[in-house]
């Protein structure tokens, strides 16, 4: 009688794993779903659609530069590498050729601008940021984050942001500008004991 009752509380522990996983890969396939329906539909009406994305990457691009200089964003299609042009030549740097901060600033624009379109979409207010302005020197970091908390605090959801960070001086800024923006802010220390 032990054995079996042991072999089923196995089987029973091994059904609850494997129906955890198949919700997770449902939850990860919708979110693919509404990935290729956006592009899809972007593609079906290219020009529309593509101009409304890349207005919309310009306006959150515009919004994180601070004081740096203006970059536009030229991107006409998927095939097509994003490409950037600053400066009074107007010379035109497609996204490998960037800086490393120029090419984060442009990552962590297209990450805001699809959160923020999946999210509205599925009714899934959250935005879960790892390490997102490790390569952006103060000016950026900043920036980008007073934009993102802006945007929080000004959306008609309510959104969810969590930070995920090594960096204290940055837990410090997110602090202060939560309460400039009144958005509530909790700060939890992961640490690991050593014995």
């Amino acid at each position: 009688m032990v054995p079996a009752q042991k072999e089923w509380e196995q089987s029973k522990r091994d059904l609850e794993t494997k129906e955890k996983r198949k919700n997770d890969l449902d939850i990860n396939f919708q979110a693919l779903e509404v990935l290729s329906e956006v592009f899809s539909e972007m593609q079906a009406e290219s020009t529309d659609k593509m101009s409304s994305l890349v207005k919309s990457l310009q306006t959150r691009m515009d919004a994180l530069k601070g004081t740096l200089q203006t970059k536009q964003i030229k991107w006409n299609g998927f095939s097509d590498d994003i490409q950037i042009s600053a400066g009074p030549t107007e010379e035109n740097l497609v996204f490998g050729n960037l800086s490393t901060g120029t090419k984060e600033q442009i990552s962590y624009v297209l990450r805001l601008e699809y959160a923020f379109r999946i999210g509205k979409q599925f009714n899934l207010p959250y935005l879960l940021l790892d390490e997102p302005f490790r390569h952006m020197d103060v000016t950026r970091r900043d920036a980008a984050l007073t934009y993102t908390l802006q945007c929080i605090s000004s959306a008609e959801e309510d959104w969810k942001v969590v930070f995920f960070s090594f960096d204290g001086e940055l837990v410090s800024k997110i602090k202060e500008l939560a309460e400039g923006f009144a958005l509530p802010c909790q700060i939890h220390d992961l640490t690991k004991p050593i014995s």
